[in-house]
């Protein structure tokens, strides 16, 4: 082989494994992509299911903390009564 062909060779094999990164990288960017995809639709997903679980949770500890204070209300005239024994003099 003549020193023509070597460079001929080394320029056919140059070009072919740019071409081969040039593919690898398309892949790549087109998997990524593809993923980036479905984590933001998992994410949206799981995002929308907290949320619910979010408001019913609060719903709820709202509700607790309102029935607690309705009970200190009450348990506090009760003693309020007891104390001043109705005269209304608290």
């Amino acid at each position: 082989m003549s020193r023509a062909d070597d460079l001929a060779r080394l320029r056919d094999e140059m070009s072919a494994l740019r071409e081969a990164r040039f593919t690898f990288v398309r892949d790549v960017k087109s998997f990524v992509a593809g993923l980036l995809g479905s984590f933001r639709s998992a994410h949206a997903e799981m995002a929308d299911r907290t949320r619910g679980e979010r408001t019913a949770f609060v719903s709820r500890l709202r509700a607790t903390v309102a029935d607690l204070r309705r009970q200190f209300a009450d348990e506090n005239a009760a003693a309020h009564r007891a104390w001043w024994g109705g005269r209304g003099d608290g």
